[in-house]
């Protein structure tokens, strides 16, 4: 029978071997642990650094899809404020390399040119700034949206 510890970082083996002739011996082998557990190790070291780079990637993918969607939509949505308080003419053109965001994009754009066109057929009091509305309605209005109402009550 083989007997085998762990001792300070080494297999300890060891076997009783007798012989035919009767003479009696005792097998020792010491062999360093990281013989048998080395490539175990190893490998463990590296799924741990192939997490960490996984986890890292993700991390950065999600940044720049979040970026390519967020820049867009909020250079839309300024577009919009202008559009709301009839500054057509001060809307910059977005565009964004994303399908459904460039969609918007182009809508938006297509409906800016209508109001610009639609425009030339209001009255000059709604495109001059009156500077005077009811203040209980702005309460909850947005700034583009209150100057839009104070327009649009002239």
């Amino acid at each position: 029978a083989v007997n085998t510890i762990f001792h300070n970082g080494d297999v300890v083996s060891s076997v009783r071997v007798t012989t035919t002739s009767g003479i009696d011996f005792l097998v020792v082998q010491s062999t360093p642990e990281s013989h048998y557990f080395g490539p175990v190790i190893r490998l463990r070291n590296i799924m741990i650094i192939v997490g960490v780079v996984a986890a890292v990637a993700v991390v950065a993918v999600c940044l720049v899809v979040g970026m390519a969607i967020w820049k867009p939509l909020r250079k839309v949505e300024a577009n919009m404020q202008l559009a709301a308080v009839l500054k057509n003419e001060q809307v910059v053109a977005t565009t964004s390399v994303l399908t459904e965001i460039k969609d918007l994009c182009g809508a938006f754009d297509r409906m800016n040119d209508k109001l610009l066109q639609a425009r030339a057929f209001m009255p000059q009091a709604m495109l001059l700034d009156s500077g005077s509305s009811d203040d209980d309605d702005q309460e909850d209005c947005s700034e583009g949206e209150q100057a839009a109402k104070s327009q649009l009550v002239v």
